[in-house]
């Protein structure tokens, strides 16, 4: 019976996925603000306008980017990138944020500036 329940056990703990989600957070560098959001994708969408939009599994805290001087956000659940500014860098985030989606892995990514009531996805990795 110890002996099963171990195994079981054991093999649980390997399949286990680990915990990346966490809300974004904001920092400033060289006086410049910007935020910070690592986590699964928890919803890719783009809309009729060209929009690229990431939802995050955690909600940011709206006084996180308030308290770096970031103003102009509506949206605290997703971050934006408009299609049509670079195609080339908007091509290369969408296939990075599905393939992350599609294998269930955490991507981090920086957001400065804000889109369209979000903040702005500017750079991003996918994470092992």
């Amino acid at each position: 019976m110890k002996k099963n329940l171990l195994t079981i056990t054991l093999v649980a703990t390997l399949f286990q996925l680990p915990a990346y989600a966490g809300a974004p957070t904001c920092h400033t560098s060289s006086g410049v603000p910007y935020c910070n959001y690592t986590g699964a994708v928890k919803k890719l969408y783009i809309n009729s306008s060209g929009l690229i939009l990431v939802y995050f599994d955690t909600l940011m805290d709206q006084d996180q980017p308030i308290n770096v001087g970031i103003q102009g956000l509506s949206r605290y659940n997703a971050a934006a990138y408009q299609i049509s500014e670079n195609t080339d860098y908007a091509n290369y985030l969408y296939s990075t944020l599905l393939t992350a989606q599609s294998m269930a892995k955490p991507v981090t990514f920086q957001m400065w500036g804000t889109q369209s009531g979000y903040m702005k996805v500017t750079k991003i990795w996918l994470n092992q």
